[in-house]
């Protein structure tokens, strides 16, 4: 403040000693004087308006950091400046649909820059701007259209609706139904594969509550917005496919979840729980919805799915290990709500004798299509053999159940499992 007076004493005496020289009168020297005093007064002003709003700010954090604590990305990130400006993003992004009040955001590093609005956006899918292209990482604070603003409330009551409409039973019931709903409202865009624009456009919920038309990002997102609403903690991966070279989308970019259930996590792929994502819609005979990627142990998701070490390895930035911390995802290895584990049919150890009597006992029941999975590749893959032998042990059971050996089926080479039909 001191320094700031010098110079403005300084521009006074300046603007003096230049008047004087020029000939200007007392009066005008006098008014050139009120109006640097103006000036002094009116930067004096600013400067405290600032210092209050920061000192505003700053009292927030420590409630801040508790109501953020269980936020994956928050709790991920570098650094005290990077989780203060993270913070400041999030009140400025309440902020943007409601008061625009916001607070200025600090100055970083790129690297921060991109790590802070990153993590905000994949703890947060309700600020779908970040995610659908309404949002440029340079502003400090999120500058909405009056549209976007309104698509937030629909959306936010979307929502609310949904999850109102959930079973009460318990949440491993509440979230098959958000998987239900993900894949029955959503169909895959196929054609942002091709193209990075329009892929970009299908990261967000809008994506899937506005348009029922987006790809892994919307999908993932879109069950996280709706679990968080029920109350269930559910986190935002982003990671690799390492698939087969044969396959058509090896090693891409592929996001999928991470849900809580009564104290443990388990592995979500809405995104290939929806059989229309594998067949591009050639494939009549699909079930509506596959459960194979719902509620699964890292032993069996990881196969496929790689998650992302550090977060903005995800969009492919070249950065070192010193500037970007491991993520330690939370760890999830329990079987028990997979959907064969509940229904008996996930088969494990090495005993075809097992199968045999499982599908006895499956089509005993009427039950023309049956599914399958496997703990053991060798057994899945000898099970693969069977079907498509006439003389095979499955083939004898069917053609005594129905008359004829042959036998439909389908597989998943990455879940090990197979669906079996009478043909």
């Amino acid at each position: 403040m001191k320094s700031l007076r010098r110079i403005v004493l300084v521009l006074v005496l300046l603007a003096v000693g230049v008047g004087l020289y020029l000939g200007v009168t007392g009066s005008e020297a006098f008014q050139n004087m009120e109006t640097a005093t103006k000036l002094q007064e009116s930067l004096a002003k600013e400067k405290a308006e600032k210092q209050a709003k920061q000192a505003e700010l700053e009292k927030q954090f420590p409630t801040l950091r508790e109501e953020l604590a269980d936020k994956f990305y928050f709790s991920s990130l570098n650094n005290e400046e990077e989780e203060e400006a993270y913070m400041t993003l999030y009140l400025n992004s309440r902020a943007a649909v409601t008061t625009k009040d916001y607070y200025e955001m600090p100055r970083m590093s790129d690297l921060s820059t991109y790590r802070v609005h990153h993590s905000l956006s994949n703890d947060f899918p309700e600020f779908y701007w970040f995610g659908a292209g309404a949002y440029a990482m340079e502003n400090n604070t999120p500058n909405l259209t009056d549209q976007q603003i309104e698509d937030y409330f629909t959306m936010l009551e979307m929502g609310k609706n949904i999850v109102s409409q959930l079973p009460q039973t318990n949440d491993f019931d509440k979230v098959k139904a958000i998987y239900d709903y993900v894949i029955l409202h959503t169909e895959y865009n196929h054609a942002a594969l091709a193209d990075d624009a329009l892929s970009f456009q299908n990261q967000a919920i809008d994506s899937i509550l506005l348009n029922g038309l987006s790809v892994c990002g919307g999908y993932s997102r879109t069950f996280q917005f709706l679990c968080q609403l029920a109350g269930i903690e559910s986190i935002y991966v982003t990671g690799f496919l390492e698939l087969g070279p044969e396959f058509e989308f090896a090693n891409t970019y592929h996001a999928w979840n991470l849900v809580k259930i009564d104290g443990k996590y388990y592995g979500v792929d809405t995104t290939w729980g929806d059989p229309a994502y594998m067949s591009n819609g050639q494939d009549e005979n699909l079930p509506a919805i596959n459960y194979d990627y719902l509620c699964i142990p890292a032993t069996i998701l990881e196969r496929s799915h790689r998650p992302v070490s550090r977060l903005l390895e995800a969009y492919q930035m070249e950065i070192s290990s010193k500037n970007d911390p491991d993520l330690t995802y939370p760890t999830y290895d329990d079987n028990s709500l997979n959907q064969h584990s509940l229904d008996g049919t996930y088969m494990e150890g090495q005993d075809m004798g097992k199968v045999v009597e499982r599908l006895r006992q499956s089509l005993a029941a009427g039950q023309g299509s049956i599914s399958l999975q496997f703990a053991d590749k060798s057994l899945f893959d000898k099970v693969l053999q069977d079907v498509a032998r006439s003389d095979s042990q499955i083939s004898a059971l069917y053609f005594d159940e129905f008359g004829s050996s042959s036998i439909g089926y389908s597989n998943d080479p990455y879940v090990y499992s197979i669906q079996l039909t009478k043909q």
